[in-house]
């Protein structure tokens, strides 16, 4: 058995956040009616699925393990940067749905702007799948010091 000591927050695990995250996710899907003529329940369902397990990857990287355990601590600016999680997780989302869909380039672009901005507001469309070159440097750093 492995012993999971990530923290999401102070107080909890990461794996129970995901956890928890996912079935509260999927309960609301289960419990909406709608349907988008192009996509299926199913997959839509996946995609949800996928990105609730995977939003918070980022956070196993080492500058936010410390941060959490220690939120007070003042840091760099850069430090600040690299314990951001949303866009390595959203990287990874798209990395696992592309690997479920790779006929399908929408469903893992979804579960990229779900990912990338689920501490946010959403944007214009352009700006939610736009990636410059700084955002993959830091994205190649957090990759490096992932627990």
């Amino acid at each position: 058995m492995f012993p999971f000591k990530l923290k999401s927050h102070p107080d909890r695990l990461l794996k129970d956040h995901l956890n928890s995250i996912l079935k509260i996710a999927l309960g609301r899907f289960d419990h909406c009616r709608f349907s988008f003529p192009d996509f299926s329940r199913k997959d839509l369902r996946k995609v949800l699925e996928v990105a609730a397990l995977f939003h918070d990857f980022g956070k196993s990287t080492t500058w936010f393990q410390r941060y959490v355990e220690n939120p007070e601590s003042s840091v760099s600016a850069k430090e600040r940067a690299l314990r951001r999680h949303g866009l390595i997780s959203a990287f990874i989302t798209f990395g696992v749905l592309a690997d479920l869909y790779p006929e399908d380039s929408a469903l893992p672009a979804f579960g990229f702007i779900i990912v990338r901005r689920h501490h946010g507001n959403l944007e214009a469309y352009r700006n939610l799948l736009t990636v410059i070159e700084s955002d993959f440097d830091l994205c190649r750093q957090q990759s490096e010091k992932i627990d």
